[in-house]
């Protein structure tokens, strides 16, 4: 298929990721090294590979029995190459993501304004310990200079191992949050790309869409349980009804994270329609992700589809035709000219008049002190 020219790319996630920028500056390549979604770790010999994650943006929404994912993440790093490895509960397709979709929900949730008055080219490699059973690699893309890999793993370590060998530089406490992943028969993709320059930055988005579950949409949050900075996630869900965000299994966000919505209300913009009736969105904050991200996300249908719409309030200028229009009782002239720009006038008038007497007075009394003939008036 043809590829929109990009000029950053990026594979990102929830947790700890690896992404690049610049995609006609890109170079496939195996990356130095990788990261698992919420947990950053160094790139090994490269002393610039450590990666964090400073913004993360994600559209949720489904079709029909697919749930889509857009996410686009802003990266703070000295790297150049990364990974990333994401959950989902059933094999995922991974494509380029749509970067006008964000910019249509800035105009769709805009407040309402009241008036007042791999350069080898190749795919992954295999590897395992002995006794760890490797992945089974389901699906491969190649994406410009991204590499995505959908996996299915039915052994935490034997995933691992295959992560390490293929260049992601995984930290010890994410080996734990994998586990509970593969207990529950969950998948992975893994994303490799390379840039000539720094990944930092904002990037552009990734797809990914898999069969919806039956509980309802999802968003797999718990590797950045292993992130060592806050994590910030804006979380825009396109669903029937109003949603509210809580933790599977573990009750509603709190309000203190973010866990009310900035917005909610009927979607109207021609671009967004498609993706749902009704958009809700939030912004989460995890000052400190071990114990405030308790899980993945879901969405229930919330108790009503009341609407959340913020309201700017400015001064509308009046102009001096409105001026004009006073109200019964109040002094004005009878030409229809307020009395206070009369007075303005007047005060004007009063002023010159003033000033030219006091100097013709000046120099009549110069002229008299030297002895001159004053002159006329």
């Amino acid at each position: 298929m043809t590829l929109p020219p990009l000029r950053r790319v990026l594979p990102s996630v929830l947790g700890v990721v690896l992404a690049t920028t610049g995609l006609q500056a890109l170079t496939l390549a195996v990356p130095a090294a990788a990261c698992a979604c919420g947990a950053a770790a160094p790139v090994v010999d490269d002393p610039d590979g450590a990666v964090s994650i400073g913004t993360e943006h994600a559209i949720v929404s489904a079709d029909g029995g697919t749930e889509q994912i857009d996410m686009r993440l802003a990266l703070d790093t000295l790297a150049n190459d990364a990974g990333l490895v994401f959950p989902t509960p059933a094999p995922a397709t991974v494509s380029l993501g749509d970067l006008d979709l964000f910019t249509a929900i800035k105009t769709q949730t805009e407040p309402r304004v009241v008036f007042v008055a791999d350069s080898t080219g190749g795919g992954p490699r295999s590897g395992a310990q002995d006794g760890a059973a490797p992945p089974v690699v389901l699906d491969e893309v190649q994406l410009g200079p991204l590499h995505a890999t959908t996996l299915a793993a039915s052994d935490a370590q034997g995933l691992a191992d295959w992560l390490d060998v293929n260049g992601y530089g995984l930290a010890p406490q994410v080996l734990d949050l994998l586990e509970s992943y593969v207990q529950r028969d969950w998948y992975f993709v893994a994303l490799q790309m390379t840039a000539e320059g720094s990944l930092d930055g904002e990037l552009d988005p990734i797809r990914f869409r898999f069969d919806r579950p039956a509980d309802g949409l999802v968003y797999p949050l718990a590797l950045s349980q292993a992130a060592a900075v806050p994590q910030q996630v804006n979380l825009y869900v396109f669903d029937d009804h109003r949603a509210d965000v809580a933790f599977v299994d573990r009750g509603p966000v709190d309000r203190s994270l973010g866990g009310t919505p900035l917005w909610a209300g009927p979607v109207d913009h021609p671009d967004l329609v498609g993706l749902g009736a009704y958009l809700t969105t939030y912004s989460l904050d995890f000052y400190d992700p071990a114990t405030q991200v308790l899980g993945d996300l879901a969405f229930p249908r919330a108790a009503n589809d009341d609407e959340v719409i913020p309201v700017v309030y400015r001064t509308r200028a009046q102009q001096p035709a409105d001026l004009s229009q006073t109200e019964e009782g109040t002094p004005g002239s009878s030409s229809g000219t307020p009395l206070g720009w009369i007075l303005l006038y007047v005060g004007l008038v009063t002023a010159v008049v003033t000033t030219v007497a006091v100097v013709v007075l000046r120099q009549r009394r110069a002229l008299r002190s030297s002895g001159a003939p004053a002159p006329r008036s």
